[in-house]
């Protein structure tokens, strides 16, 4: 990894490397997002990396898929409104 003037990067794997999500953000950025235990997302467009939103993708379907099919199999209230809607959840899940 690289070294920078405050401090050394730790030595990364190749095998960490792939299992790892990476987010640029300052300090005070990291803290926002551990206390409020949310990450916003730039929209895809304003992105200058065009991998960002495949990547993003690969990553972010399985998980939203996980959760959406453990609330399915709950009978979570917010499935009732999909529901209503006329919708299968696991729409909104691969969208």
């Amino acid at each position: 990894m690289n070294d920078f003037p405050s401090h050394i990067s730790p030595p990364y794997t190749e095998e960490a490397c792939e299992d790892a999500l990476f987010h640029y953000t300052t300090a005070a950025g990291l803290i926002g997002i551990l206390r409020s235990k949310k990450l916003w997302a730039t929209a895809y467009y304003c992105s200058n990396d065009s991998s960002e939103l495949s990547v993003g993708q690969g990553v972010l379907k399985p998980l939203f898929r996980r959760v959406t099919a453990q609330m399915i199999k709950d009978n979570a209230p917010l499935m009732h409104l999909f529901a209503s809607r006329g919708v299968h959840p696991m729409h909104y899940a691969d969208g």
